[in-house]
């Protein structure tokens, strides 16, 4: 029931991401708002996970599966964030995501496949452990080439 519930949550938090993006009627800063929304609830996920592999929180199946299912289903939409130019004051994306657009769509595929496969073996702790290593080292590759 628990999981029922939390993907249910899943659903109506990734819906309810364009409404809060377009509560600004500024395409740009509405873009900023979605992406720094959506990259705080994958940060606040993955810092989660990240606690339990380095042993700072027990493994829990339950939880570490919700969280790796929210990476996954918010990764999947992450591009959303960058259909025009936004890298303006506020703005934690450098210029080079729409001056390298085929590289940037390569890294955000990268973070779609590997938190998939953080997904599909989160319900056993080393499978889980071995697949978040791929998963931070491509949010880092990303964030070292396109994040301010």
């Amino acid at each position: 029931m628990k999981v029922w519930q939390s993907l249910v949550g899943i659903v109506l938090m990734i819906s309810a991401l364009p409404t809060l993006a377009h509560s600004s009627k500024d395409p740009i800063e509405s873009l900023v708002i979605y992406r720094h929304a959506l990259f705080g609830l994958i940060d606040t996920h993955v810092e989660k996970m990240g606690h339990v592999v380095k042993g700072h929180q027990a493994y829990n199946q339950e939880e570490i599966q919700i969280s790796a299912d929210v990476v996954a289903a918010l990764a999947k939409v992450a591009e959303q964030g960058f259909a025009i130019e936004s890298a303006v004051k506020g703005s934690d994306a450098k210029p080079d995501v729409w001056k390298n657009k085929e590289d940037f769509a390569i890294e955000l595929q990268q973070l779609i496949d590997t938190s998939e496969a953080l997904a599909n073996n989160a319900g056993n702790e080393d499978d889980f452990k071995t697949n978040f290593i791929p998963l931070v080292k491509t949010c880092k590759s990303c964030h070292n080439k396109y994040r301010k």
